[in-house]
C-alpha cells in the first residue's frame, strides 16, 4: 500500500495489507495517525508521544514485517492490550505487515432518551399512596460494553460503519409505559373493640406493590454471518452477527402473534442474500408486558414477655395475587443463515419461560426483642 500523504489513515485501509514506514494507533481516542518516513532510506520516525503515554510495539506482541508471516493476531493483540488499558500509542514501525481483518476498537456509541414523568404521593385517614408513571423512549446504538462488539447481553449486531444508523434502535431496557404504585392501608373497622376482639382484630395493616410495564424490544437474528461482514463480535446465547429481512408485505406492525407457542410469525422473515445486511431494525419488535401485584397483610402485637419494647409481627403475603403469567422473551435465532432459501428454526418466536412466579402466600413471624 502507497505511504499516505498526511497524517491521517483510514481504519478500512488496515482490512488489507500495511506497508508503511511507521504507522501510530491511538486507540483510546478512536483514530489512527500515520508518521511520514525519515529522509534515510528504511529508516521510520514516529510521532512525538507525550511522557507517560504507554506505547504498545506490534513487534512485541510477535509481528515479524517481512512481507511474508501473517501479522493479524500480533497487531489485534497489540490493540487488544492498548484498549484494555484503557488507551495509549500502538505503533507499527516501518516494514510490510501483512494481515487480515482485524478490529479496531473505540468508544463510540450514542445514546438518546426522552421520558415524562408523573408522580403523585397522597396521604388520607390511615391510608397512605405512592405511584409514579412514566412515558419514555430510551435509544442507542450500542450497549452493555466498554467498546462496540463486547457486549454479551446488547443486541447491536453489525459495525457502524458499514451503514449510517444500521444498530441505531431502543435500548434493551427501554419500556414505552411503566407504572408502579404502593400503599399502605391501617385497617380502622376494629377500632374502639375491646377485649380479646380488639387485641385480634384491630392493629392490621394492608401494603401492597402494583407494577405494570410495557413489552421489551425484539431484536431477529441470523446465526451466522449472513453479511460476510467478518465481525466476530463477543454474543450472549440466542444472539446472531446479523439480521434477516421482512418478507413482502410484512413489517413489525403484522409480525406479533401474541402466543406463547409462537409470538413472532416466522413467516414474516425472509433469509437475506448471501453478502447483504437485512432490513429488520434493532428492537423493532415487542415482547410480553409485565403485570404484577403484590399483596401483604400484617399486625404486630407488644409482647412485653419478651422485655419492654418487644413485639411480635404477624405477617401474610401473597406474590403475583392475580397470578398472571408474566412470560420472558421468545427465542430471536430465525435463520442459521447457511443456505439460500432456508426455512426458519421451529423454535424461533416460541416462549419456553416466565420472569415471575405464579401466585405464592407465605406466612411467617417476626419477633423483636
Amino acid at each position: 500500500m502507497p505511504e499516505p500523504d498526511s497524517t491521517s489513515f483510514s481504519r478500512r485501509a488496515w482490512l488489507e495489507r500495511i506497508s508503511t514506514p511507521a504507522l501510530v494507533a491511538s486507540v483510546g481516542a478512536g483514530f489512527v495517525l500515520a508518521a511520514r518516513a525519515a529522509d534515510a532510506p528504511g529508516a521510520a520516525t514516529a510521532p512525538s508521544v507525550a511522557t507517560g503515554t504507554r506505547v504498545y510495539n506490534v513487534r512485541d506482541h510477535g509481528a515479524k514485517g517481512d512481507g511474508v508471516a501473517l501479522d493479524t493476531a500480533a497487531v489485534q493483540a497489540a490493540l487488544d492490550a492498548c484498549a484494555a488499558d484503557r488507551g495509549g500509542i500502538v505503533l507499527v514501525p516501518a516494514g510490510d505487515f501483512v494481515i487480515g481483518t482485524i478490529e479496531l476498537k473505540s468508544s463510540d456509541g450514542d445514546s438518546w432518551y426522552r421520558a415524562m414523568i408523573l408522580e403523585m404521593r397522597q396521604r388520607l385517614a390511615g391510608l397512605t399512596i405512592q405511584s409514579s408513571y412514566t412515558f419514555s423512549r430510551s435509544e442507542d446504538t450500542t450497549q452493555a460494553s466498554t467498546f462496540f462488539s463486547d457486549a454479551t447481553n446488547g443486541t447491536t449486531s453489525a459495525m457502524p460503519e458499514f451503514i449510517p444508523d444500521y444498530n441505531k434502535g431502543p435500548s434493551d431496557f427501554d419500556a414505552t409505559h411503566n407504572w408502579v404504585m404502593n400503599f399502605t392501608w391501617q385497617v380502622p373497622f376494629a377500632r374502639g373493640l375491646s377485649g380479646a376482639a380488639g387485641r385480634v382484630l384491630d392493629g392490621w395493616r394492608v401494603s401492597g406493590i402494583v407494577n405494570v410495564r410495557s413489552g421489551s424490544p425484539l431484536t431477529v437474528f441470523v446465526q451466522s454471518n449472513r453479511s460476510r461482514s467478518q465481525w466476530a463480535p463477543s454474543l450472549g446465547p440466542g444472539l446472531g452477527p446479523d439480521r434477516p429481512s421482512w418478507a413482502p408485505g410484512r413489517d413489525a406492525d403484522n409480525a406479533i402473534v401474541g402466543t406463547p407457542d409462537r409470538w413472532i410469525d416466522p413467516a414474516a422473515f425472509v433469509l437475506q442474500p448471501a453478502g447483504t445486511f437485512g432490513n429488520t431494525g434493532r428492537g423493532e419488535l415487542r415482547g410480553p408486558n409485565l403485570r404484577s401485584v403484590d399483596v401483604s397483610l400484617s399486625k404486630i402485637i407488644p409482647w412485653a414477655q419478651f422485655g419492654s419494647g418487644s413485639s411480635v409481627e404477624a405477617r401474610l403475603e401473597a406474590f403475583n395475587v392475580l397470578n398472571r403469567a408474566n412470560f420472558g422473551m421468545p427465542a430471536l435465532l430465525a435463520f442459521a443463515g447457511a443456505a439460500d432459501n432456508e426455512q426458519p428454526f421451529s423454535t424461533f418466536g416460541r416462549i419456553t419461560n416466565t420472569v415471575t412466579s405464579s401466585r405464592q402466600i407465605q406466612l411467617g413471624v417476626r419477633v423483636a426483642f
